[in-house]
């Protein structure tokens, strides 16, 4: 590489991300308001990993399951046995009861990772029924081929 690219590549590089635009000096910023109600170029809304607040809360309920599977396990064994003393398992009933509710599995619901839709998912790839077919028809999924004839 000639020197006069290296020169080039170093100013434009300097250029591009050494200069901070005026509007963003500290002295421009000092007695602005964090949030503007106008659209700043230099922050953009993104979505974040979860489509929407239903799937954000079924994610905190399966993490919530994940952390207190095990302890369920033993308190429900210990309150479900006939041989142990009732004082044990009126204990072990109030240990449950401390446990959250969110924390029972049956109140996760298996959701489309694409729309988050409830309902007529694929359990096995975690895809809504509609997902599927049209990523199964343009051989999006390894493995898979729809029945066709």
């Amino acid at each position: 590489m000639s020197i006069l690219l290296k020169v080039i590549r170093d100013v434009a590089f300097k250029t591009v991300f050494n200069e901070v635009p005026a509007s963003l000096t500290k002295q421009a910023l000092v007695g602005q308001p964090l949030l503007r109600s106008e659209p700043n170029a230099y922050v953009t809304q993104t979505r974040g990993r979860y489509m929407d607040w239903v799937m954000w809360r079924d994610v905190k309920r399966r993490r919530l399951v994940a952390k207190y599977a095990d302890q369920k396990l033993r308190v429900n064994g210990i309150r479900k046995n006939t041989i142990i003393p009732k004082v044990i398992q009126e204990i072990a009933d109030k240990d449950m009861s401390a446990i959250p509710r969110d924390a029972h599995a049956s109140r996760t619901v298996p959701r489309c990772v694409l729309t988050s839709k409830p309902r007529s998912t694929v359990h096995r790839h975690r895809i809504g029924r509609i997902q599927w077919r049209s990523l199964a028809d343009y051989n999006k999924l390894s493995g898979i081929t729809r029945a066709c004839w």
